[in-house]
């Protein structure tokens, strides 16, 4: 009898001819998170400041705004819209963002990254943005000074937003020392008295009071503030 020779390869294929492969099929979901960054410890130093009435931020008259972040994905964007307080990047600054970054809200500020930390084994990035206030912004109600509440707005590398926290930020007219609303001569004694520590004049906001531009509140305040209010030249405007 003869033996026929039959190759190894050959039994392969008629094996998966006799036995065809089976493929299971799997989907693989790729995770996006759908939920913005976790914003946090919103704050600001300082809480109080005047409306700057003379475009030249000195003691007294910026904002340090400030919060923390945490994302999984990655951190994209943090910013802060200051429209309530009358801040705007300049025209040039906000074409190019706005054609490199898709960022066009010209009071819109971007937020800027100063480092990280680690607490509960999460690490945190603090973003802050300092700013002062346009002349004539001020948060005067009617009745009283309350805080703008400036809306963050953090994204991460997803392009997903938290817009859920805001800072808050008071600004008051410049010299408006008594809190009515108005300047005027009452401020002045409102001041005066304040500096020799008369009973009832204890409170003050001295950002508010140091009127003059040395970044001390003392009689010189109280000395530039009563010219300005009777138009004597050479005190306007507040500094």
């Amino acid at each position: 009898m003869r033996l026929k020779t039959v190759s190894v390869l050959s039994l392969i294929v008629m094996s998966l001819l006799t036995f065809p492969l089976i493929v299971q099929m799997t989907t693989v979901a790729i995770e996006d998170n759908q939920a913005g960054p976790n914003v946090a410890d919103p704050s600001v130093n300082l809480l109080v400041i005047p409306d700057d009435t003379d475009n030249d931020p000195r003691w007294g008259e910026i904002a340090a705004l400030k919060v923390n972040v945490t994302d999984e994905s990655g951190i994209g964007i943090v910013t802060i819209n200051l429209s309530d307080q009358g801040w705007e990047v300049s025209e040039m600054a906000n074409q190019s963002r706005c054609q490199q970054y898709g960022l066009c809200d010209p009071s819109v500020a971007v937020m800027f990254c100063i480092g990280n930390y680690s607490a509960d084994s999460t690490i945190w990035v603090p973003f802050n943005f300092s700013t002062n206030a346009s002349n004539g912004i001020t948060s005067w109600n009617g009745t009283a000074y309350e805080p703008f509440c400036l809306p963050i707005n953090a994204t991460n590398v997803h392009g997903n937003a938290n817009t859920s926290v805001c800072i808050n930020l008071i600004v008051m007219k410049n010299g408006d020392v008594n809190e009515n609303g108005v300047l005027n001569f009452g401020d002045v004694t409102y001041l005066a008295n304040h500096m020799v520590d008369t009973s009832g004049y204890e409170s003050m906001q001295d950002s508010v009071g140091e009127v003059n531009g040395d970044s001390i509140v003392n009689f010189g305040d109280v000395t530039y503030l009563a010219n300005h209010v009777v138009g004597t030249s050479g005190y306007a405007p507040l500094k």
